[in-house]
This record gives C-alpha cells, sequence and structure tokens, in this order.
C-alpha cells in the first residue's frame, strides 16, 4: 500500500511538472503555491464541504463540472476581453451591475449594486469564501456581474450572469443560494444541508408521500399554470401542487425548501427566467420532474433524463404528459428509486456541494483570466475602490464618518 500510494505523489508531482493536472488536463491552469504538492482526490462523505481543495483536487474530485466555464472561455478566445470592454458595458448600467476587482488574493468592489433582495451581498460572500479558503494564489482579474435571472445576451460581454440562454456564452457565476437566501425563508446553505439530512432521516424512501409537490406563483411563467390546471383536472391524486400568494401566504402554503423532500416526486418549473430552486431539489432523494429547460446555469449539463444515469424526468414544454410520467412512475417503482438516487448522488452528495461550488468559483476565475488581463499589476489604487470587508460593513463603497 505504501509503495502504491508513493507512486501516486510521484504521478501527480510529474503531472504538475508537465502543466497537466491529473485525472483530467485543464486549458488554463494556476501553479500551486511552492511547498504544496496536490493529491488528485479528497471526496469523501466526510469531506463533500471541503473548501480548502487545490486545483488538482478539484478536478480529481468534480472532473464533470467545469462544462460552462470551458464553452465560454473556448467563445472568448476568439475575442479577448480588455479594460476598455468593462467600461463600456458598464456605461449606463452603475444601477444594475457590480464591479469586482481580484488583486493578490484580495477581493476589492469598485462599484456595488444594491441589487434586488440580498443577491449582490450573497454573491459576493460567496465569491469572497471562494478567494479566502484557497491554497493556491488566484489570478488577478476584474469583472462584472448581474444578479438579474439572466446575464445580458451580447455575443461578447464581460458581465457574468447566473444563467444564459441555450445559444448564449456568457460567464456564469455561482447561485446566491449557496449563501444563502433569506427572503422566501431559505436559510444558509450549510443550515439547508442540515436539515435536508434531518428529513431524510426521518422520512426514508418507502415513507415519503406518493405525490408530486409544488408551491409558487403560476404568474411567473406558463407551464406553471399548466401544472396546476392538469393536477385540479378529476382531483388527481398524484399531485400536491398549489398556487400560492406570497403577500398572502396561508399556513399549509408554508413549506420550508426541506420538506420538499417528504415527497417521492417534486416539480421543478422556471420561472421568469431560471428558477433558483432547482439546486435544493436536487439535494432529495427524490425524483424532480419538469419540462425542457430554456436557461442554462453552471451545473445543466449534468442533468441527464434518460439512461442508466437518468436523474431528472422530463414531461414535454407544457406538462401535457405528466398525467401519464406520473402513473408509469408510481408503477415502476424501482425506476423511481433509481432516478431518485441517481438525483441526490450526482447533486445532494457531489456537484451541488459547497466543495465543489468553491472548485467551481476558482476555476471561473482561471478561466476568465485566461481571455482578460486586468491593466493593475502591482496595486489597486483607483478612486472608490474599496476592500471587500470594508464593504460588507458599511454597505457600498462611499461613506463618510465625520
Amino acid at each position: 500500500m505504501a509503495m502504491r500510494l508513493n507512486k501516486t505523489r510521484i504521478n501527480i508531482v510529474v503531472g504538475i511538472l508537465l502543466g497537466s493536472l491529473t485525472p483530467d488536463s485543464r486549458t488554463y491552469d494556476a501553479a500551486p503555491k511552492p511547498g504544496i504538492v496536490p493529491t488528485t482526490s479528497i471526496a469523501n462523505d466526510s469531506t463533500l464541504d471541503n473548501l480548502l481543495r487545490t486545483q488538482a483536487q478539484c478536478v480529481g474530485d468534480f472532473p464533470d463540472l467545469y462544462d460552462s466555464i470551458d464553452r465560454s472561455v473556448a467563445h472568448y478566445q476568439k475575442h479577448p476581453l480588455k479594460r476598455a470592454d468593462l467600461e463600456k458595458a458598464f456605461e449606463g448600467h452603475e444601477s444594475a451591475y457590480t464591479w469586482v476587482i481580484l488583486h493578490n488574493n484580495q477581493l476589492y468592489i469598485r462599484s456595488r449594486h444594491h441589487g434586488w433582495q440580498s443577491r449582490v451581498q450573497a454573491v459576493l460572500a460567496d465569491l469572497h469564501r471562494a478567494v479566502l479558503t484557497s491554497p493556491e494564489r488566484l489570478p488577478n482579474i476584474e469583472f462584472l456581474f448581474d444578479t438579474a435571472d439572466s446575464a445580458p445576451s451580447e455575443t461578447y460581454t464581460p458581465v457574468f450572469g447566473l444563467s444564459r440562454g441555450l445559444d448564449e456564452r456568457a460567464f456564469l457565476i455561482s447561485d446566491f443560494g449557496y449563501w444563502a437566501w433569506p427572503e422566501p425563508y431559505v436559510n444558509g446553505f450549510t443550515e439547508f444541508e442540515n436539515q435536508v439530512e434531518r428529513v431524510e432521516e426521518e422520512v426514508p424512501w418507502n415513507d415519503k408521500k406518493d405525490q408530486l409537490f409544488w408551491r409558487g406563483n403560476v404568474d411567473m411563467h406558463p407551464e406553471r399554470q399548466h401544472l396546476v390546471s392538469i393536477s385540479d383536472q378529476h382531483n388527481q391524486t398524484w399531485g400536491n401542487v398549489r398556487h400560492i400568494d406570497w403577500a398572502n401566504l396561508k399556513e399549509d402554503d408554508r413549506y420550508d425548501i426541506a420538506d420538499h423532500c417528504r415527497f417521492k416526486f417534486v416539480a421543478h418549473i422556471e420561472g421568469a427566467r431560471y428558477s433558483a430552486r432547482l439546486k435544493y431539489l436536487q439535494h432529495c432523494n427524490s425524483v424532480i420532474v419538469t419540462h425542457k429547460q430554456r436557461w442554462t446555469t453552471p451545473l445543466s449539463h449534468l442533468l441527464k433524463s434518460e439512461g442508466v444515469e437518468q436523474n431528472v424526468v422530463i414531461v414535454g414544454s407544457d406538462f401535457a404528459k405528466v398525467e401519464k410520467v406520473m402513473e408509469d412512475l408510481l408503477l415502476n417503482k424501482e425506476k423511481a428509486v433509481k432516478i431518485a438516487r441517481n438525483n441526490q448522488e450526482t447533486f445532494g452528495k457531489k456537484y451541488g456541494r459547497l466543495g465543489a461550488e468553491t472548485c467551481y468559483w476558482r476555476e471561473l476565475i482561471r478561466g476568465y483570466h485566461s481571455i482578460m488581463t486586468p491593466e493593475f499589476q502591482d496595486s489597486v489604487s483607483s478612486k472608490g475602490v474599496k476592500d471587500y470587508e470594508s464593504v460588507m460593513l458599511m454597505g457600498g463603497t462611499e461613506w463618510d464618518l465625520a
């Protein structure tokens, strides 16, 4: 065993010296700090949320995580970005975009948009966590981000977004909910994971309700109204689907996001753009039933609607076939069990965990740096630029202590 481990370490070191990563080569990299010898993997049940992975460990533990980044990098290599592109994109959108600078592993904010709800604060805190816990120095970058439901649709934009159209190539940031989403009563992400664990222990698969569960505002997307209408027809026993008015919530409408895991089947429906709910449902040992997605997020490519790795059920664009789909899932219990398990194993126990999410942020920084080199090199001294820690406390980049 000792000899096998020594050979593994030798292979890893040789791989690094040759400029490659084990087990999968990246098209861009950042050299580890002197004295740090990465291993290929540290993944096990106790390290799902380990935030201290090196780049090599990230690639080893989450090899299929970076598709969105690779697509964007390949696209922007044809048109590398410059500081002027940021200035042009920012002009006229000062009240919409947040300007971020990463220099010598220190996060700075040039302009902070207060944004809708707490999204901007959550994204900045989440990014800061990824930078602060990195065991390797990350490259210097500066970028804009928007916390609207989708990124700008221009062919070449330096504005990062939460989702993009299927044919677009904008860089995607990690979802704000990986920090917290308090407005719809969703706790911090670590507490959410703890809640899911308690629910799954309390309600194993055989004790879960044989129903398709969904609550939400039907005005956000026509598919939502379609599902509610179909479920209401003939008093369908398989459906537990209801429109809710967030301004006038009834007591039986109050379901914690972790309580969705008490159902064998949970519906996911996009909103005005993408829906941030999906990442939570993917932690459940439940079958996700959804329509064909119109918006791409960093984990969308991992959804599989057929084959031995199926982890989601696609019912079409308007839920017209949902009744037949539910009848099939209720009849073929082994099929439902397998899809639910694949969902939780793929996302809830791997790619949807904070360990993977932190790796995604760092690889996004490296990938973006490969197509956009900032003009500053030695210091950040521009007027109005403040360190993240101060901005976090003061709520902006300008304040008067007089």
